[in-house]
């Protein structure tokens, strides 16, 4: 499979630019900026903290390790959707985490 995104790994950092924290690759290439934010629908106000930038900052760095493991689940799991020996409970565990894995990639 071919990258289509920034390889990692993705870490948090602050940029003194930036109105929050950064995701940054380790060539120094900015991946995100996640910002507190406030959004106005009529009359409903929603607002971000500084606390949740800074959490989907790091929800996003771990990005490309998550991809990774997905896929090796989806590697482990053999060419269909499972593996093709193990007790019947197991099997179908499998490859409803293998299935979601792939759907997820």
């Amino acid at each position: 499979m071919v990258s289509k995104f920034t390889p990692g790994p993705w870490f948090v950092t602050t940029d003194v630019t930036a109105t929050g924290p950064v995701v940054q690759a380790a060539d120094g290439a900015h991946v995100a900026v996640c910002a507190p934010v406030t959004i106005y629908a009529g009359n409903v106000c929603v607002q971000t903290t500084q606390e949740h930038a800074a959490n989907n900052a790091l929800l996003i760095a771990a990005a490309p390790d998550l991809l990774a493991a997905l896929q090796a689940i989806v590697e482990e799991a053999g060419p269909q959707y499972g593996f093709a020996e193990a007790d019947g409970a197991v099997i179908g565990t499998i490859n409803r985490l293998s299935y979601l894995a792939r759907a997820a990639i």
